[in-house]
């Protein structure tokens, strides 16, 4: 398997939709998320936003989209294909998002909410802290912090 990570092309707005929305639904996880309304998310004018696509043989596997807002980054999302989890794919998107926020200047990177125990404790390998932050529902909400 040759996985190669590139930054996303307009062609990949679609494949990446398409990707995240099954890899959540695959993953029970709760939420809205359709093809149709991430591909208009993607397709929104955002400057700050990113992403990076892990591809094997011209099939999209996997996506980590990520923000830039002067010296402060975020890890927006990420979702590799069921079938090539285990392989480091998500660990290299996350390595290749940080690398692309150092070069622009980024000094801290945050993840959104981390409720998997598996990937807080990849990114706990990989230098993330983990924070806790009041959020609007008055929940504790945690989060991974790096210090570049």
């Amino acid at each position: 398997m040759v996985v190669t990570y590139r930054s996303h092309e307009p062609s990949d707005k679609l494949r990446v939709a398409t990707l995240v929305a099954a890899v959540y639904r695959n993953d029970g996880i709760n939420h809205d998320l359709t093809p149709t309304w991430y591909f208009r998310a993607l397709n929104t004018k955002k400057p700050k936003q990113h992403w990076t696509v892990a591809v094997e043989s011209n099939r999209t596997i996997g996506v980590q989209v990520y923000s830039i807002d002067d010296s402060f980054g975020t890890l927006v999302d990420i979702a590799v294909r069921p079938k090539y989890r285990g392989r480091c794919i998500a660990t290299q998107l996350v390595e290749n998002a940080v690398a692309c926020m150092r070069s622009q200047g980024v000094k801290t990177v945050r993840t959104t909410r981390v409720e998997n125990s598996n990937w807080r404790q990849k990114l706990e390998d990989m230098g993330f802290e983990e924070i806790w932050e009041p959020s609007s529902d008055i929940e504790m909400n945690p989060r991974m912090q790096k210090k570049l």
